[in-house]
């Protein structure tokens, strides 16, 4: 069954202008189908500059939720293979269970993260985690504050989407 598989990269509070496409079907014949794989898509079409600092992009398939009309995808699987003169250097697997929506970190040249490897953010949260837990000079404080300019949280895809 096709489904609309897009990618984002830049602006919603990351900086810069909102770059997108879409992912085709390997044979660039139309949409892609769920459970194949999409035609290769170079990093550089993706991130703009030279490498040199970390990078976020964002993946999206499935229904987003936004049409009342169509429920958001639920339970949406993404597999991602880094390829590199045409080997697989790394292969990540993420079900994101409230929608479609999968962002991913690519080290830069210079990273300053946590992962230097191309990652989910899941992971990079998880790392990051680990090493601030490790580094914790004393018991850690059992309340605090986030601040943050996220606009909520819920099911389906797209930036800033609330919960009704």
């Amino acid at each position: 069954m096709p489904t609309r598989a897009r990618w984002r990269q830049g602006g919603e509070g990351l900086g810069g202008a909102v770059r997108s496409g879409e992912l085709r079907a390997a044979d660039d014949s139309g949409p892609l189908a769920a459970g194949e794989w999409s035609r290769p898509l170079p990093l550089e079409s993706v991130l703009p500059g030279d490498g040199t600092h970390d990078s976020y992009f964002t993946l999206t398939a499935g229904p987003s939720g936004k049409d009342r009309r169509e429920p958001a995808a639920t339970n949406v699987s993404f597999e991602i293979e880094q390829l590199y003169a045409g080997e697989t250097v790394r292969r990540l697997q993420s079900v994101c269970q409230d929608g479609g929506t999968l962002t991913l970190f690519v080290p830069g040249v210079q990273t300053t993260g946590f992962v230097h490897q191309l990652a989910t953010t899941a992971e990079v949260a998880r790392a990051r985690n680990e090493f601030l837990s490790s580094t914790a000079g004393g018991p850690l404080p059992k309340r605090f504050a986030i601040v943050s300019d996220l606009g909520g949280y819920g099911a389906g895809s797209g930036y800033g989407r609330v919960r009704a």
